[in-house]
Formats: C-alpha cells, sequence, structure tokens
C-alpha cells in the first residue's frame, strides 16, 4: 500500500479532540514536512491550546501522528490560506 502524508485540523473540546478538516499533501514525506514546517504555530507544549495541526501519515490505512503544533485562530486563518494556495500549486492551476 501507498504512504500518504496531510494535515488534520483539531478542535480540543470538553468531550475531547474533534477533527473538522484535512489537507491531503500526497506521499512525498520531504514535500510536506516542508509544508508543515512552514505552518504558522507553536510545538506542542505542556498545555496545548484549542487549536490543533497534526502532521500525520497514512500507512498501510492506519493514521499515525508525527507532529503537532497549536495555533491561535489568526494563525489556523493563515494557515488555511496558505495549504489552499499550496494545493492550487500542486494542481498545476494559478490562484490570484
Amino acid at each position: 500500500m501507498s504512504t500518504e502524508f496531510f494535515i488534520s485540523l483539531t478542535l480540543l473540546t470538553p468531550e475531547g479532540p474533534q477533527s473538522f478538516a484535512r489537507f491531503t499533501l500526497g506521499g512525498d514525506q520531504k514535500y510536506a514536512l516542508s509544508i508543515f514546517n512552514a505552518l504558522q504555530g507553536a510545538a506542542e507544549s505542556d498545555s496545548p491550546g484549542l487549536l490543533q495541526l497534526e502532521f500525520m501519515e497514512l500507512s498501510n490505512g492506519l493514521p499515525v501522528n508525527i507532529k503537532l503544533k497549536d495555533c491561535t485562530l489568526e494563525q489556523l486563518s493563515w494557515n488555511c490560506k496558505y495549504l489552499t494556495k499550496e494545493a492550487f500549486k500542486r494542481a498545476g492551476m494559478n490562484y490570484r
């Protein structure tokens, strides 16, 4: 089976983590990691924030968490815009 990398956006709620979006990055680990590292946010701390970005690998159908960042709502907004632009680039389309 192939390996796929993605970023999962998660909101921490009183009931537990709730994933609300997923950006697929393809199978190139170096590319996917460079995208994740360009995102705004802080590495996981002792007191996690309410919004988290999880860099995940899907290998043989099983998700594995590789890295995690906490972010603010403003950072999440910037990150979503950046990820969308990267998706356009990967698809070979121009974004205005």
